[in-house]
């Protein structure tokens, strides 16, 4: 009798091992799914700034600005709508990646230098504007993306650049 009820049990026991590895597998393969699918929705919502015209003469003026090095008070009111479209932009991003819609690891090696040189640019407009409109919350996602996820990760990028250089023995 007590060689079935250890039959029996060792049957349940194997029985419960293969439900717990397939439900693994499953949460595994829909958490692999999810992954997928961020990372080609984030490629969509980037390539959309190469696509939309206003998005893409917005970004051709952040790039001149920032060749001309630019203050942010020196900046036409043109130029500081063009910065605007991209810093919203740039905000909607950071909020979806913040909010884990979109992948991180492509919006900093994609986008991210781009991001970290706008909002650099134009803190102390933003601040202007915080204090004016009386909206603390401004564009707080962006600065906030900005400074914990995308400037971290230059500062590892540069560190990892200054010891190639050195172990290459350029300077």
């Amino acid at each position: 009798m007590m060689g079935a009820e250890l039959l029996k049990y060792s049957e349940a026991i194997a029985t419960l091992t293969a439900v717990v590895v397939a439900i693994g597998v499953a949460l595994y393969q829909i958490a692999r799914q999810n992954a997928l699918k961020r990372r080609e929705l984030t490629i969509s919502v980037l390539s959309y700034s190469y696509l939309d015209d206003v998005l893409q003469r917005a970004a051709i003026r952040i790039n001149e600005i920032v060749a001309s090095k630019k203050k942010s008070n020196d900046l036409s009111k043109e130029d500081r709508d063009d910065l605007l479209i991209m810093l919203n932009y740039y905000s909607f991003v950071s909020g979806a990646a913040l909010d884990r819609w979109l992948d991180v690891g492509v919006i900093k090696a994609q986008k991210g230098a781009a991001m970290i040189r706008a909002f650099d640019l134009l803190y102390p407009w933003v601040e202007q504007q915080r204090t004016a409109l009386g909206e603390p919350l401004f564009l707080r996602r962006l600065e906030r993306f900005v400074s914990t996820v995308l400037k971290p990760h230059q500062r590892q990028r540069l560190k990892l650049y200054k010891v190639q250089s050195m172990l290459s023995g350029k300077k």
